[in-house]
């Protein structure tokens, strides 16, 4: 490093902690501010924080309690709501589950607010918590396909399948992505469960709707091999490996299945290729590697608002985790956005 490059360095850096020195002091002068009871001064500087740092939680966080403090319930739970809502879509669902606790605390009546936090409990994988804020959500009224699909699988992982079944059931009634995102679901839960004969309508209707998915393909190729209608799904795994050259999980089904079949050549061929991609595969999940990039990349362009790249990036995802029922849920719910804009 050359002399004035070393001085360019230095006053960089020099700047950035200055900056950094600079929020905290401002941040300290509002929290005391919120301390002495100076709730308006407070509120002020808050905002003015905000202003120029829209994503300093602490500071979403004091001008709730300013707002609140002041007598200004409604506002405050506004302001925690949206906040709360906007972390669990930019992928910090636990820190929304904070913000959207303290929502419903100030208006336990609020339907949006109650299913905004089974969603958030959803996200951070605490079911049962989802489960109940979603059902209490429905009773306040909560009428959106959108909370009794988190609720459904809320409920699925609960291994309430039953119960499960019959909110997706409900659901197919109606027109729309909901309906097409509840066939696809349902499907898929029922070849969780082995019910393969009544999942293959489900997911060719779904398939009808949505021809270009690979997961899609994948479920009702799984849904035909269990209900041995085997050169079916032979033809729709070639298809998904057409379309999904590393789909870990459809080499192996279809190597199987052409070994069943009595075809050595093309079942070795499949194998091999199974066996690499999940050399591939342990070696990315012992090393953090691809598979949390994907899925980094994936939350990045959701939070740029490009929501159809994200889901190509979730889709390719599932072509090595088909069975993450979080993945899948994600990917549901970011379809659905799509199609709604």
């Amino acid at each position: 490093m050359n002399r004035l490059a070393l001085v360019v360095f230095l006053v960089v850096a020099t700047l950035g902690v200055a900056h950094a020195q600079s929020v905290e002091r401002q941040l300290d002068v509002a929290n005391h501010h919120l301390e002495e009871s100076r709730f308006g001064e407070a509120e002020r500087a808050y905002r003015g924080l905000l202003a120029t740092h829209p994503a300093l939680i602490e500071a979403h966080d004091g001008l709730a309690t300013a707002l609140e403090r002041q007598g200004r319930r409604l506002e405050a739970m506004r302001w925690l709501l949206e906040v709360g809502q906007d972390l669990v879509r930019s992928g910090d669902p636990e820190a929304g589950v904070l913000f959207l606790e303290r929502a419903v605390g100030l208006d336990p009546e609020l339907a949006s607010a109650r299913a905004a936090l089974g969603h958030a409990f959803l996200q951070t994988q605490h079911y049962r918590d989802a489960e109940t804020q979603l059902l209490r959500a429905i009773e306040l009224g909560e009428t959106s396909p959108r909370a009794r699909l988190f609720l459904a699988a809320a409920l699925w992982e609960l291994g309430a399948y039953d119960e499960a079944e019959t909110v997706y059931g409900k659901l197919l009634d109606l027109a729309g992505p909901s309906a097409t995102a509840a066939q696809r679901s349902l499907g898929a839960l029922r070849v969780f469960r082995g019910d393969y004969a009544a999942a293959i309508p489900l997911l060719g209707a779904a398939l009808g709707e949505d021809a270009d998915s690979i997961q899609l393909r994948y479920d009702l190729a799984r849904a035909f091999e269990g209900a041995k209608r085997t050169t079916e799904a032979i033809e729709l795994y070639v298809t998904v490996i057409e379309g999904a050259p590393d789909f870990l999980q459809a080499h192996y089904r279809l190597a199987r299945l052409y070994r069943l079949a009595g075809e050595s050549g093309r079942a070795a061929q499949h194998f091999d290729r199974f066996t690499v991609l999940h050399a591939e595969h342990q070696a990315n999940t012992r090393a953090g590697g691809r598979l949390t990039a994907q899925l980094n990349q994936g939350w990045s362009q959701y939070r740029r608002g490009d929501v159809a790249a994200a889901v190509a990036t979730i889709e390719r995802l599932l072509e090595t985790e088909p069975e993450r029922l979080d993945l899948r849920r994600l990917l549901d719910e970011w379809r659905l956005e799509v199609v709604n804009r």
